[in-house]
C-alpha cells in the first residue's frame, strides 16, 4: 500500500483552509494547515517536510512570497512543489508567482477539481524527479544524467493562465448582471462539524443549481460555499436570487437551528471582462462586496441593478445609502430587496 501523501495548506483564512482539508482528505493526502508564513515554515523546515504545499499570497506579517524565498533558499525543501493559490489575478501577478519559484498558479475563486489535476500533475513529476536523482547518483559513470539539479517544476505553459492567455489575445467585453452567494457561518461550522457542515452544503449547492438553471443563469465557479453566476439579464438574476431565498425559507421552517442554511446574495449589472468561461472586473468585485452587506437569507442589490428591473419585476427595496466598498473607488448605492414582497 502506498503512503499518503503530505499536502500542507497555508491561508489565513480559516474557510479555505477548512474546505480544502475536507477534499483533500477525501482524496486521500494527509493534510497539514498552517494560518501564517511563520507557521508554515516552521513545519515544512524539519526533517520531514511536506510532499507539496498550497500558499497563499496575501498574508498578514509574512506574505507568500517571503515565504517561498525562504522555502527555496533551505536544502530540506527546496524542491518541494508550491502551488500559489491567490486571489491576485493579473497576469503580471502569476509571472511574479512562478518567478518567485512557484510550480503551479491558481486564482480563487477556483474549483477544486482544477487544482486536485495540478497537484496530481506536480506529485507525479516530483516523483519521477526523484526517481531520475537517485538513479543518477547511484550509477554516475554509467548513466549521463537527465535531470537538472533544479526541481521538477511544471513548464510555464501549462500553468491555468499561460493556457487561457494562449487560447486568445484579448479578452471580451459584455455586459451581464453578476450574483455572488455566500453561506452564512460556514467556516465555523465547518470547524465544529466537517461531516454535517458537508452534508448541508450538497443541500445548498443542489438548492443554488436548481435555480440558477431555471432563471437562466450560468454557474461560472465555486469556492467551498461561495458561488459566482453569470446572467446576460438583470431580471433573471433578481428572480433567481428571490427563489433560492424563498426555497431556503421553506427548507429552514421545520429544521433545528443547527441544520438551517442561510445564505447571503448580492448582485451587481456592469461591463465585465469575459475569458473563456471565466469573468472579471471591477463589476465582479462589487457584487462580491455587496453580497456581504446582506442579511442572513437576504438580497442586496446595486442601483443600477434596480434601475433595469424597477419596471418588469414587483420587488419593494430600501436603500441602504452609498457604500464605501474595499478596493472600490466610486461608492455604489446599495438597495436591500423586502424578500417577504414576492416577485
Amino acid at each position: 500500500m502506498h503512503q499518503k501523501k503530505t499536502i500542507m495548506v497555508v491561508d489565513d483564512m480559516s474557510q479555505i483552509r477548512n474546505i480544502l482539508r475536507f477534499n483533500l482528505d477525501k482524496e486521500g493526502y494527509k493534510v497539514i494547515l498552517a494560518n501564517s508564513g511563520k507557521k508554515a515554515l516552521e513545519y515544512a523546515l524539519r526533517r520531514n517536510p511536506p510532499d507539496l504545499i498550497i500558499l497563499d499570497i496575501m498574508m498578514p506579517k509574512m506574505d507568500g512570497y517571503e515565504v517561498i524565498r525562504k522555502l527555496r533558499e533551505s536544502d530540506v525543501t527546496k524542491d518541494v512543489p508550491v502551488i500559489f493559490l491567490s486571489a491576485k489575478a493579473q497576469k503580471k501577478d502569476v509571472v511574479k508567482g512562478l518567478g518567485e519559484g512557484a510550480d503551479d498558479y491558481i486564482v480563487k475563486p477556483f474549483k477544486f477539481a482544477d487544482l486536485h489535476r495540478k497537484i496530481e500533475g506536480l506529485l507525479g513529476m516530483h516523483s519521477e524527479h526523484l526517481r531520475a536523482e537517485t538513479v543518477n547518483q547511484q550509477y554516475p559513470k554509467k548513466v549521463k544524467p537527465w535531470v537538472s539539479g533544479k526541481r521538477a517544476r511544471l513548464p510555464a505553459e501549462h500553468t491555468q493562465e499561460t493556457i487561457s492567455h494562449r487560447k486568445r489575445s484579448t479578452p471580451d467585453r459584455a455586459l451581464a448582471a453578476i450574483m455572488m452567494t455566500d453561506i452564512v457561518g460556514f467556516s465555523k461550522e465547518m470547524e465544529a462539524n466537517e461531516e454535517h457542515t458537508y452534508s448541508k452544503l450538497m443541500t445548498h449547492n443542489e438548492i443554488i443549481r436548481k435555480n440558477i438553471s431555471k432563471n437562466k443563469g450560468k454557474e461560472i465557479k465555486t469556492i467551498g460555499d461561495a458561488f459566482l453566476v453569470r446572467f446576460k439579464s438583470a431580471a433573471d438574476a433578481v428572480k433567481a436570487s428571490m427563489d433560492i431565498q424563498k426555497e431556503f425559507s421553506e427548507y429552514n421552517k421545520d429544521k433545528k437551528k443547527v441544520d438551517q442554511i442561510l445564505v447571503r446574495i448580492g448582485i451587481h449589472i456592469g461591463d465585465i471582462l469575459t475569458i473563456d468561461d471565466d469573468v472579471f472586473g471591477n463589476e465582479v468585485n462589487i457584487a462580491s462586496r455587496i453580497q456581504a452587506l446582506a442579511d442572513p437569507g437576504g438580497v442586496c442589490i446595486s442601483a443600477d441593478v434596480h434601475n433595469f428591473v424597477k419596471k418588469s419585476i414587483n420587488i419593494k427595496v430600501l436603500s441602504m445609502g452609498k457604500k464605501e466598498l474595499k478596493n472600490i473607488k466610486i461608492s455604489p448605492e446599495v438597495l436591500k430587496i423586502l424578500v417577504e414582497s414576492g416577485i
